[in-house]
């Protein structure tokens, strides 16, 4: 299997709404239930999902290393698609020098990028 050119990875990924769109197809089993009532209807809020029944809200990242940060999404795709794509791996240094973010920031969305040998 291919995987996505660069070009064809921003053209499907550039906007915080596709990067959820797309994570919400991908997670639609694990999101469609509430998981307080079980309820399996629910609405889109931004990032979080919410039930129909309860008023529940959770985050469409719940139960993924993504979970909890305030990292835009496409920052998260973007480092997602850069580690699957080189043969070799990428350094969190060379991660936060192509997403634009610092090292800490490239080590939170490499898991691991930062463990000591």
């Amino acid at each position: 299997m291919r995987g996505l050119t660069d070009v064809e990875f921003e053209r499907l990924y550039s906007t915080e709404e596709a990067c959820i769109e797309a994570l919400m197809m991908a997670r639609r089993e694990a999101l469609m239930a509430c998981p307080s009532c079980g309820h399996d209807r629910n609405y889109l809020c931004g990032r979080r999902v919410g039930c129909t029944r309860c008023n529940r809200r959770w985050s469409v990242t719940a139960g993924t290393v993504m979970n909890g940060t305030k990292l835009p999404l496409t920052i998260w795709f973007r480092a997602m698609h850069i580690m699957t794509s080189t043969k070799q791996g990428v350094s969190a240094i060379e991660l936060g020098r192509r997403l634009g973010v610092s090292y800490p920031t490239a080590c939170g969305t490499s898991p691991n990028a930062c463990v000591a040998p």
